[in-house]
């Protein structure tokens, strides 16, 4: 038997659902302290009135202030956050595959596989790195195929390896990660000749265990 990876001899890969986290509503926050501004505003200029007029100026460009700051603030952190799960996630059906390295060598390890519409659109997308860093996803997309791979709304970067219908390897790629937020130039990933399964795993896992080599191969029997 070959190694068993993501966990030792034996064991296999355990993938929690969760929540994520929620942030305070800043808008409200705000709306609160603007209340509490007023009180108090109304309180000083009914002891103070020759001062009426300049403190309505001062204390109305105070609120547009502190509203502008809300907006950016509240606008930072509107970017969505990292889940444990998606619904494309949780349908992939855990199965262990086998791979045979550069070496020789039997690899096993859990997968997801992804051969589902919904599945085949979300891969990572959205999910933790802390996810990410244990699992690994096969597409299976039941043909061969010539469609590119992108990372958008990805945390994490990845390695990616496209397999012939045969389980031939074709070619190995690095994928950077682009979560939501990314400004940088966006990167399209293809493989060098039509492929039926891409399986995507945590960056260097690919290297670390000698599958990047044109002896390597999926035994796609594992798959099915």
């Amino acid at each position: 038997m070959g190694d068993n990876l993501f966990g030792g001899k034996g064991n296999s890969l355990k993938v929690y659902a969760g929540r994520a986290r929620v942030r305070p509503h800043l808008r409200t926050q705000t709306l609160n302290s603007l209340f509490m501004g007023f009180k108090v505003f109304f309180c000083l200029t009914s002891y103070h009135r020759p001062m009426k007029r300049y403190m309505i100026d001062f204390f109305l460009t105070g609120c547009l202030v502190v509203l502008i700051l809300a907006g950016n603030v509240a606008g930072a952190g509107s970017a969505p956050s990292c889940v444990q799960t998606t619904g494309g996630w949780s349908s992939m059906q855990e199965k262990k595959i086998f791979l045979i390295n550069d070496r020789g060598k039997k690899i096993v390890f859990l997968a997801r596989i992804a051969d589902e519409p919904a599945e085949l659109a979300a891969g990572y997308q959205y999910i933790c790195p802390n996810v990410i860093s244990h699992s690994a996803i096969l597409f299976d997309f039941g043909r061969q195929f010539t469609s590119r791979f992108h990372m958008r709304g990805v945390f994490a970067p990845l390695d990616i390896a496209f397999f012939d219908q045969s389980g031939k390897l074709v070619n190995v790629a690095h994928m950077t990660a682009e979560p939501p937020g990314f400004s940088g130039k966006r990167k399209l990933y293809s493989a060098a000749a039509p492929y039926r399964y891409a399986l995507e795993t945590p960056a260097g896992f690919l290297a670390g265990h000698f599958m990047t080599g044109d002896t390597t191969r999926l035994v796609v029997e594992s798959v099915h």
